[in-house]
């Protein structure tokens, strides 16, 4: 009696088409992550380069506009109070630049900032697509998604503009000459009750 063995051959083409279809699945899986890497691909040192060069394109302006201004206004504060010559105009515009120098870097944190959050969302976003990837095995759903995702992590943010930075340029320059005028005075007193010569002139 002869026994067939169409049950291991069955086994065996079963086996086979199963590793086929896994070749198959890993074929698209590795596609679907081709086409997701190639999706964020542009987003390099030369994308977050121009990304903070925006921010500084759009505050800068701002901040030296604002610092004309200021600079403008202490002038005229000065030259009001009567104080434009005198020590208090070198500390009043020393103070004004060491401001405008701390704002400039506030600016480069600013628009740092901008380029480090862009950059965060650009990798979550690619992570959970590669994630997503390995059960979704479909190259062409990969792709869609990546596209959208991509422009929706690297959308250009909303700008605020500059609060008024130097807005409390003059404060304190009516009190500044105030005391200034009296310390000028206290000096011509004492220069004309004691600084003079006290000796007299016997005939």
């Amino acid at each position: 009696m002869c026994l067939g063995n169409d049950g291991s051959d069955q086994a065996a083409a079963d086996a086979a088409e199963a590793r086929r279809r896994e070749d198959e699945r890993v074929a698209r899986i590795k596609a679907g992550a081709s086409n997701i890497n190639n999706a964020f691909a542009k987003y390099d040192d030369g994308f977050f380069d121009t990304r903070r060069q925006s921010y500084l394109d759009f505050a800068n302006p701002q901040l030296d506009d604002q610092f004309k201004d200021a600079t403008r206004e202490l002038t005229l504060a000065l030259a009001r109070s009567g104080i434009l010559n005198s020590s208090a105009k070198s500390r009043r515009f020393g103070d004004l630049q060491t401001s405008y120098d701390n704002q400039s870097r506030a600016v480069s944190d600013k628009a740092n900032e901008y380029v480090n959050n862009t950059r965060s969302a650009i990798e979550l976003a690619k992570s959970d697509l590669l994630s997503q990837n390995q059960a979704m095995a479909d190259p062409a759903l990969a792709a869609n998604l990546a596209a959208n995702r991509a422009t929706t992590a690297t959308a250009m943010p909303a700008y605020s503009p500059l609060n008024q930075v130097f807005a409390s340029v003059t404060e304190g320059i009516a009190t500044q000459a105030d005391l200034e005028r009296r310390g000028k005075a206290r000096y011509q007193m004492s220069d004309l009750f004691g600084g003079g010569n006290s000796s007299k002139v016997v005939a």
